[in-house]
Parts: structure tokens; C-alpha cells; sequence
């Protein structure tokens, strides 16, 4: 055979040798010869020995020599995050030559001195392997950073204070406002959850890596609240009353429960929200810094409340009645009454002949309802909203907007004041100049004098407070959804409309160019 191979160290070497009649070389004989002699795991140049075989075939008279197999030995390389934190190392299996051993990985390790966190179960799997491979060989122990202070709060807030629950079919609850949580003395509020320190962690090195400590948080200010006494990281409340639940801390506002105002309770002032369950009958007043919540009628009384005010049967008062509500105001019905909120006023049924002022807006008609304002004088400083105004009996009925009621007030009473000091320094006047003509005493003039100064001062300080009021706003709407009768009047800032017939639902609003009230449609 003119093919031949020879074992030259770590290399197998082929030869042509043109021999007359002889075979022509395949491709199996250098299998075959390197089974024979247990070379199989040599690593082999596959294109050159593909390409000694060209050769032979293109010129089979020439002789020809090449290598076409060696022995490697393995290579080992490792990897070393710059956080010392990971390691990997990537193994080319020894091809016809001692295969890695996991001494020699571990020698690999401890020569970059990694002595924490080695995976004995990876590095079995890595010199196993017959093909090369990279895989993470040491992870270290991260650092636990520390959690910082946390509160969690053990009492819950309604999630819509002060609106009534709107049921799925539509209906509306009122018997549940979801308007407050109120406790008792010492019930848990809040828990106070102290930082954690964390846990430090370690690098391959064995050298420990710091974490971050939790940052310590204290329960922020509270009324009505303190930390218990046997417990430093729970609040507790120190009275009874309604919460508000902040993130580090819960208020306790004091709240007055009561059956009824009347003959049994006197006149009430409370420094906190006021509840009761029945009327606030006639000639009684009721007070509160707070909310005023009455379930049942208020009747002629006077009720004072810098909160909300919700009178959930309605209210009927007369002349000498009066009701304040520093917010919203919310009623079923109003009739005859004096009102006076200084947000916005809610009355989901009918206004009749009443005295009816807000700050903002009044709407009547919301959720159900008639939605009508008939007779008296609803007035509101940006909006009015109902369904129909005034009746079919054409009853007066005055809708205003564009004026704060209250500054509105103010002004009135300023102007009667100022007219009274002005007729009384016309007084004192002719008393002055008859005392002249009389030749009076000089003490007599003095004091006149004196008198017609002071006078004369008050009416300067009066009109500089008139000349402070704001001028009325053209920017209102009075919007009517679907009938307006004779007899309504509207005005919105100094323009006034009156209706003579009976009209279709609108828009009402002041046109700038026409300086007049317009009538568009309706947009809410």
C-alpha cells in the first residue's frame, strides 16, 4: 500500500508513496489507523486531510507528507467579575493527552486566591465535559440591604368620605355616606415596623462587603394619638373620635354622637365633628368647628359648622333660621330656609322659597330627584345647575351668579352702615351749626366737634372697605337641563334677564359683545 502513517510524538504524520497498481488512499483509512493505535481522541486537521487526498488524486505519481493529527493539551482560563463577586472558567477539553483534573481547577481558583463561594457540583460537570464549555465555577454572598422604617396602619379611612355609596343598579344609599371611622380611647392606630440593620455580604476573596442599613423613621406629629406605654412602636388613641390616617401617622378628631338637639340637650357647641341621629328641632342651636352630620330634619334652628353639613331627611326653617356651612352643604330638600356654604351646595330633590348662598356652586337634581328651584333667591360665585326654575304659577324665583355671597353680604352691610354713620354726621352737623348760631358753650362745641371727627373717620374706613369688595364676574353659567317658567330672573354679574314666558332648558350666560345675557344650550 503506498498510503502510510507514521506516530511522531504528539503527531501523526501522512505518506504518499506512488506505487504501480496500488489503491487509491479513502478517507477511512486515517480513521482506521488511528483506532488502531488508540489515536482517536487526537485532534484532526479535517481540511487537511481532505485536501492530502485532493492532491493524490489530481497527481497520484507524485509523492506527498503532511501532518494531519496532534495532540493538544487542555486549556483552562477563569474569569473574575470586577466586584469579586463571580468567577467562571472555561475549559477546552486535551485532545490525545491528560485531561483536566479538579485539582487542577481548584489550583486555578486558589492562584486568583478565590477561596468563598466555589460550586463543587460545577466544577465536576466542568471536567466531564468533552466539548469546551464556560460556566460560573463561585458566586459570592451579596449584601442584604437593611429595609428602612415602615408604617402600617391598623385602622382604614372610607375610601369616599362624605358622598353617598352609589349602589350597582344606580340607586344611591344615603344611608351610607362612607364619610368617617371614628374609635374609641386606646385603640391600635398605627404600627411602627423599626429598620432592619441587613446582612453584609462576601466576595470570592473572603472578604466581606457591606450592606446598607435601614434609615430609622419616627411617627410623625398627631392629635388625638400617642405611642403606647407598653409598646414604643405602636400608636394608640388618647380619645375618641374620628380618624385620618396619614402615612406615619393618625389624627383623632373628636366627634360629638347625639340622639337628637333639642329640649334635651340645649344649645350645642362642639369643638369637633357633631353627629345626630334624629332632628335638630326649632329654636335650637348647634355648632360645630367641624363636620354636621344630622340623619334625621333640621328644622327652624340655627346651625353653624366649619366643615360639611349634611342634613340627610331635608330642612324647613323660617325667618329667624340660619344654616353655615364652611363647606359643602348637602340636603334632600331645603324650603324656606336661609343657607349659606362656603363651597358648594347639593340638594338632590327641590328648593322652595328659601335664601340659598354659595361660594362656588349649587346644584339641585344630583343622583335623583325633581332638581327644581322654586320662589326666593338662589345665589352661587361661579355656577348654578338644576333641572327646571321657578313654577307653573310663575312664583318669583332669583338665580345669581358671579358674586361671592359673602363678600355680597358683606357689601350690603357695609353700604347700611355707611348709610347710618352718614346720616348721623348729618346730624351732628346741624347740631353743630345751630350751636354756633346759639352761641352755645365752648365744652358743647368741643365735643360736637369731637363727635364729627370720629364720625366723619368711620365713614372713610367704611367706604375704603366698600372700595376693597371685588367687582362682580361675567364668567358664570346658570345652566336650567330642561324648563325655565315665567317668572324667573336671572342675573349674572351686573346683567339681568327675566323670563316673561315659559322656556326651554339652557345655557345661561353672559355674552361679551352684546354685553347681554345669552341663551345657548345646554352643556353641563
Amino acid at each position: 500500500m503506498s498510503l502510510s502513517f507514521e506516530h511522531l510524538g504528539s503527531t501523526v504524520l501522512a505518506r504518499w508513496e506512488p506505487v504501480p497498481g496500488a489503491d487509491p488512499p479513502q478517507g477511512s483509512d486515517l480513521r482506521d489507523f488511528l483506532e488502531e493505535q488508540d489515536f482517536l481522541d487526537f485532534f484532526l486537521f479535517e481540511e487537511i486531510w481532505e485536501s492530502f487526498l485532493l492532491k493524490i488524486y489530481q497527481a497520484p505519481q507524485n509523492p506527498l507528507a503532511c501532518t494531519i493529527a496532534e495532540a493538544r493539551p487542555y486549556q483552562l482560563d477563569l474569569e473574575l467579575s470586577k466586584d469579586r463577586m463571580q468567577a467562571w472558567i472555561s475549559l477546552t477539553p486535551a485532545y490525545g493527552g491528560q485531561q483536566a483534573c479538579l485539582d487542577d481547577l481548584i489550583l486555578l481558583l486558589r492562584e486568583q486566591r478565590i477561596v468563598y463561594g466555589v460550586l463543587p457540583d460545577i466544577l465536576e460537570r466542568l471536567i466531564q465535559s468533552e466539548v469546551p464549555v464556560r460556566l460560573l465555577v463561585a458566586q459570592g454572598e451579596l449584601p442584604v440591604d437593611g429595609e428602612d422604617a415602615y408604617f402600617e396602619a391598623l385602622v382604614e379611612e372610607p375610601p369616599h368620605s362624605g358622598q353617598p355609596l352609589v349602589l350597582s343598579d344606580q340607586r344611591v344609599d344615603f344611608h351610607n355616606l362612607q364619610l368617617m371611622k371614628t374609635v374609641e380611647m386606646g385603640v391600635p392606630l398605627m404600627r411602627r415596623h423599626p429598620p432592619s440593620p441587613g446582612k453584609p455580604g462576601m466576595n470570592l476573596l473572603k472578604r466581606q462587603v457591606p450592606q446598607k442599613k435601614g434609615h430609622d423613621l419616627p411617627f410623625g406629629p398627631s392629635r388625638g394619638a400617642e405611642v403606647a406605654a407598653h409598646d414604643s412602636n405602636l400608636l394608640i388613641s388618647s380619645i375618641p373620635g374620628r380618624i385620618r390616617v396619614r402615612s406615619n401617622t393618625v389624627y383623632v378628631e373628636p366627634v360629638f354622637h347625639v340622639a337628637e338637639i333639642g329640649a334635651s340637650t340645649g344649645d350645642i357647641y362642639f369643638p369637633g365633628t357633631v353627629l345626630v341621629d334624629g332632628t335638630v328641632f326649632q329654636g335650637y342651636a348647634l355648632e360645630a368647628l367641624g363636620d354636621i352630620l344630622v340623619d334625621g330634619t333640621i328644622e327652624a334652628a340655627w346651625i353653624k359648622s366649619q366643615g360639611h353639613l349634611l342634613a340627610r331627611q331635608g330642612m324647613v326653617g323660617n325667618r329667624n333660621s340660619r344654616i353655615v356651612a364652611g363647606q359643602n352643604l348637602e340636603s334632600r330638600f331645603i324650603e324656606h330656609s336661609q343657607v349659606l356654604a362656603l363651597d358648594s351646595v347639593s340638594v338632590s330633590d327641590i328648593v322652595i322659597h328659601s335664601q340659598v348662598h354659595a361660594r362656588n356652586e349649587v346644584k339641585v337634581g344630583f343622583y335623583s330627584g325633581k332638581g327644581q328651584i322654586a320662589g326666593g333667591v338662589v345665589s352661587a360665585g361661579k355656577r348654578i345647575q338644576a333641572r327646571i326654575a321657578g313654577s307653573p304659577s310663575n312664583t318669583k324665583t332669583y338665580l345669581k351668579v358671579g358674586m361671592d355671597p359673602v363678600l355680597e353680604t358683606q357689601e350690603i352691610l357695609l353700604k347700611k352702615r355707611l348709610e347710618y354713620y352718614r346720616q348721623k354726621l348729618d346730624r351732628v352737623g346741624e347740631s353743630l351749626v345751630f350751636a354756633r348760631v346759639r352761641q352755645n358753650t365752648r365744652e358743647l362745641l368741643s365735643a360736637l366737634e369731637a363727635l364729627r371727627e370720629q364720625l366723619l373717620l368711620r365713614v372713610n374706613e367704611i367706604s375704603e372697605q366698600l372700595s376693597q369688595i371685588p367687582v362682580s364676574s361675567h364668567t358664570g353659567k346658570i345652566i336650567i337641563t330642561d324648563h325655565i317658567y315665567a317668572g324667573v330672573t336671572v342675573t349674572i354679574g351686573g346683567y339681568s334677564r327675566y323670563f316673561d314666558q315659559d322656556f326651554s332648558g339652557a345655557t345661561l350666560y353672559v355674552d361679551s359683545q352684546k354685553q347681554e345675557i345669552a341663551i345657548g344650550s345646554v352643556r353641563l
